[in-house]
């Protein structure tokens, strides 16, 4: 557990808690970690409550500093009707998405869990099998597994459809195509994790804000264990507003580089890095910048194009951040 001894135990005593049977009995064997900041996992924590599953589940929802009563009263509403063991987290600080994890992982590992599936909270599972067809895969010895997330059927409003697209397009693919390079196709949106792979690979905690703190988890942690992928998909409702996505892109800048100075070479091979790479040597960071936003924001504008405006837009935003 040292790998974990981090600044999250020391926000032990500050942290409210609120159990759902969680006493009752032995915690699962496997738990379902899921943070949360200002969304609502009502629609996940449903889907839940339909799953057929041959083997037990916890559920452990962390809130990162959301100061939303209103949601804490719709989670415990939500998490009450629930036919699982469940504890609810709340922290009244906003911590950060690699400290929420750490410590949803910390919890899991002091309840003795064999398994851990981590999840966002703006997801849902729509197959109700989808849990069963994790427990097929279980094994004892370390094992990191990613199921794949889909984009939601429903049609998304006009200021959701750029993100609806990129999610599409680039994100929500077949394991076999996500086998040809599993360790940048994984995310911790829907991904399995033995206890002992929880024990030695935290998350780094140097990442504040959005983005690539999933990459630099799963390089590390496919140097303790084979990536695996598998087509047992959870739907990612969390679609963003353009705006909200070029304000991401700039943001993430930072944490892409703190990625890279850990894995150079690997983050060198990675087309962003190529063309932010001669973007700068150009001197056409700016300009590409404002051309690609101001076609990104057009919403008439073909979704392709727009796409692919989005890619260069951050790009750019990684050419021009301080190094």
């Amino acid at each position: 557990m040292s790998a974990l001894a981090n600044d999250a135990l020391q926000a032990l005593d500050e942290i409210q808690l609120t159990d759902f049977g969680w006493n009752r009995g032995a915690v699962p064997k496997r738990l379902l970690l899921a943070p949360v900041f200002r969304r609502s996992p009502r629609p996940l924590i449903e889907s839940l409550g339909r799953q057929k599953t041959a083997l037990d589940w916890g559920l452990v929802v962390y809130d990162d500093g959301s100061a939303d009563a209103d949601l804490v009263a719709e989670l415990t509403g939500v998490l009450a009707r629930l036919d699982w063991p469940a504890r609810l987290m709340v922290n009244p600080r906003n911590r950060g998405r690699s400290f929420a994890r750490n410590r949803l992982l910390q919890e899991a590992l002091g309840a003795r869990a064999d398994h851990f599936l981590l999840v966002d909270s703006d997801m849902r599972f729509d197959d109700p099998g989808a849990l069963a067809a994790y427990e097929k895969l279980l094994r004892p010895e370390k094992m990191v597994l990613f199921g794949g997330f889909v984009a939601p059927e429903e049609p998304a409003p006009a200021e959701l459809q750029l993100h609806h697209y990129l999610t599409s397009a680039s994100e929500c693919r077949p394991a076999a195509e996500r086998r040809r390079n599993p360790v940048m196709s994984l995310t911790t949106a829907n991904v399995l994790i033995s206890r002992d792979i929880a024990i030695h690979a935290a998350f780094s905690e140097e990442f504040r804000q959005w983005g690539w703190e999933d990459t630099d988890w799963a390089i590390r942690c496919a140097q303790i264990a084979p990536i695996e992928h598998a087509d047992i998909p959870a739907t990612h409702l969390g679609l963003e507003p353009t705006e909200t996505l070029l304000r991401r892109f700039e943001s993430s800048a930072a944490n892409f580089q703190a990625m890279a100075r850990r894995f150079p070479q690997l983050a060198g091979r990675m087309r962003l890095a190529r063309l932010a790479g001669l973007l700068r040597a150009l001197g056409m960071a700016r300009l590409a910048k404002d051309w690609a936003g101001a076609v990104v924001r057009a919403e008439r504008v073909d979704l392709r194009l727009r796409g692919l405006a989005a890619r260069i837009y951050r790009s750019a935003c990684l050419a021009l951040a301080p190094p």
